[in-house]
């Protein structure tokens, strides 16, 4: 099993602050004044974290500020927005947040904000698909045995995500509908934690994204009997799309994005943007998303605004048409 890492400590902390200027450096005026906390909705080891550490870096470089990656998981990224709310909109903390977030409204879920006003949208990090994945101790190794075995004995096939509200929670439950069989959810805090459970077999099924799974396409812990999105992914050639198999409505990818408060200043909400953007193009951090079966779309500001704007309104669809709720 592998071991994930820690939160960033004090020696990492130093790292940042000696960090030199690799890379365009952004106008100070337009800027955080002070060191900036990156909050990620995500329990440390998962994808997510990951990647925004890399990104942490190459932005601290550029801004010559240190980013500093602090994950507070829990309540499907509620928590993490939270924090960030609670701190002056400066620019000096900012928010790692899911798709999770802007189908908290269809889905019933309660929250002390509005995400689509309280929160402006800086920049695209990476979509990915989700995956179906299943615990090799249960013997199944594509979609038609899995809905075989789940409706035979649906009590043993729960189906776990990374959160209440998620991508892999909304489509887990639609997926259920379509094949005929109710099956219970199972919330995760973060991709890591579920992961650890599919590969010891303590749960038989999950929908994981294509990031976290990456490391582990020749697990034979693991099967994987299908993905969602448009097509398949690159590093999974070979498993089939839920479209091919004959099931609708799973076309969307799941994305990670970083947003500010609203209240922060235009000016530095540009700043902060293209500083993000450009560490995303370090050929580092591009190379590692392709090869983890993600993709990135280069939309920073209002026009990543716009695409948040339609991919809400198309999971509200997808979700109302289903009456799906979540309480």
């Amino acid at each position: 099993m592998k071991t994930y890492m820690s939160p960033i400590d004090r020696r990492d902390m130093l790292g940042l602050l000696a960090v030199g200027a690799a890379g365009p450096v952004f106008a100070q005026a337009d800027a955080p004044s002070g060191p900036i906390r990156l909050v990620v909705s995500f329990a440390p080891g998962g994808s997510a974290d990951g990647v925004m550490r890399m990104v942490a870096k190459e932005a601290s470089a550029s801004l010559k500020i240190p980013m500093i990656v602090d994950n507070k998981p829990g309540g499907s990224g509620i928590v993490a927005a939270e924090s960030v709310l609670q701190a002056r909109p400066d620019g000096n903390a900012l928010l790692l947040a899911s798709t999770t977030s802007i189908m908290h409204p269809a889905l019933g879920v309660k929250t002390r904000y509005d995400f689509m006003n309280d929160f402006a949208p800086l920049a695209h990090v990476v979509s990915a698909a989700n995956v179906v994945v299943v615990s090799a101790k249960t013997g199944i190794t594509n979609l038609r045995d899995l809905k075989a075995a789940a409706k035979a004995q649906p009590k043993d096939f729960a189906f776990g995500s990374p959160g209440v509200g998620s991508s892999g929670h909304v489509q887990g439950v639609l997926l259920g509908r379509q094949a005929g069989v109710e099956l219970t959810h199972v919330a995760y805090r973060g991709n890591a934690l579920l992961l650890n459970d599919l590969i010891a077999g303590t749960i038989n099924v999950g929908l994981l994204d294509t990031m976290t799974l990456a490391p582990f396409a020749r697990d034979k812990a693991l099967a994987f009997v299908a993905v969602t999105g448009p097509k398949r992914v690159q590093t999974l050639p070979s498993v089939p799309t839920l479209a091919e198999l004959g099931h609708p409505k799973f076309e969307m990818l799941a994305w990670q994005a970083i947003f500010a408060p609203a209240g922060v200043p235009a000016p530095v909400q540009a700043t902060l943007g293209r500083a993000i953007a450009e560490a995303l193009k370090v050929p580092a951090i591009s190379e590692w998303i392709a090869n983890n079966g993600a993709v990135r779309v280069d939309k920073v500001g209002k026009e990543f605004a716009a695409m948040v704007r339609e991919d809400a309104a198309s999971w509200t669809a997808i979700i109302k048409e289903e009456d799906i709720k979540i309480t």
